[in-house]
């Protein structure tokens, strides 16, 4: 009995985008990015600006004939810079015998009738689900000077709310009282709400503000309502990691990229912008059999990504003092 390998070119190949796709669209605040009114911008080989234009607008007195131009109209830009990654794997077959028949079979199936095209999934959909999870940390906690090689490719979007000029903190005397040093059931809403307050006066009337926690976080902060015996919220919405904040329009939604950072990030999904290439050949998953070293099964998966706000003074962050 042998494992038969002969159809992972071909899986891979025909499965490209769906792969890709789950690897950097398979978790939730990917998916959010994308249905909920984010940016995707495609094409970005290294780097590429955001360009923004704001104009100032005067009403000016009708009251006799002329022309007097007032106000301008601004250009400016920020840049988004994608980071080149890359995943590479390795096994023999053989070793698999043991291990993966015992998964690929049906209860009572012989090893000789085995579906080949699971072995695929086995390793192709683990390994794209994987990515997925790492992409969603990165996204939020990515760090180009951090040490860790799954964090390293791109500063994500706390990094850039620490170090963009603008953005607005709310851990303040002005939003939240004497500054936190330690989120517990008996503040955090208060934080919740310190973010809500700090949100600039011009997104005020803006249906797309949203409120990202992680889910350790948000956890406490359901908790805090059971135990003030207060239960303003659904439990559906719960399940999915979301909750409308008591008086606000504005969904606090729980996402696994931010657990252990002790942050709270309030922003419009408008302002978000993901950048990536998937217009390019480098943008690659695939699986193939190398014969030059015993038929070793190997498998290679490249892509580039990163993430930026367009308008930083837009974005509310809440650090721990």
């Amino acid at each position: 009995m042998a494992i038969v390998v002969s159809s992972l070119s071909n899986y891979t190949k025909d499965n490209l985008d769906k792969l890709i796709g789950e690897s950097l669209f398979g978790q939730k605040f990917q998916k959010h990015i994308a249905e909920r009114g984010g940016n995707i911008q495609k094409g970005i080989k290294t780097a590429e600006r955001i360009h923004l234009l704001d104009s100032d607008v005067y009403l000016d007195s009708d009251s006799g004939c002329g022309f007097t131009a007032s106000g301008d109209s601004t250009i400016t830009a920020r840049t988004i810079t994608v980071g080149a990654t890359k995943v590479q794997k390795s096994f023999c077959p053989k070793t698999l015998r043991a291990k993966v028949t015992q998964l690929l079979l049906k209860a009572g199936s012989l090893a000789e009738n085995a579906d080949e095209s699971l072995i695929n999934r086995l390793f192709a959909e683990n390994i794209a689900m994987k990515v997925a999870e790492i992409v969603e940390v990165g996204l939020f906690q990515g760090d180009l000077t951090s040490g860790n090689p799954n964090l390293n490719k791109w500063d994500g979007l706390l990094t850039v709310a620490s170090v963009a000029s603008g953005t607005v903190a709310a851990n303040t005397t002005t939003y939240f009282g004497t500054p936190a040093t330690s989120f517990t059931t008996s503040n955090i809403r208060t934080a919740v709400m310190a973010v809500v307050k700090a949100f600039p006066i011009g997104t005020k009337d803006k249906t797309d503000r949203t409120i990202a926690i992680g889910t350790d976080l948000f956890e406490m902060y359901i908790q805090s309502y059971v135990d003030a015996n207060l239960f303003h919220f659904k439990p559906e919405d719960i399940e999915n990691g979301e909750a409308t904040i008591p008086g606000t329009t504005i969904k606090l939604i729980a996402y696994a990229g931010m657990n252990g950072t002790n942050k709270i990030l309030g922003f419009r999904w408008s302002n978000i912008f993901l950048g990536t290439d998937l217009q390019n050949e480098e943008e690659k998953y695939e699986f193939w059999i190398d014969g030059s070293d015993n038929e070793t099964v190997k498998m290679r998966m490249a892509f580039k990504l990163g993430i930026q706000v367009a308008y930083p003074a837009e974005v509310v962050r809440f650090d721990l003092a």
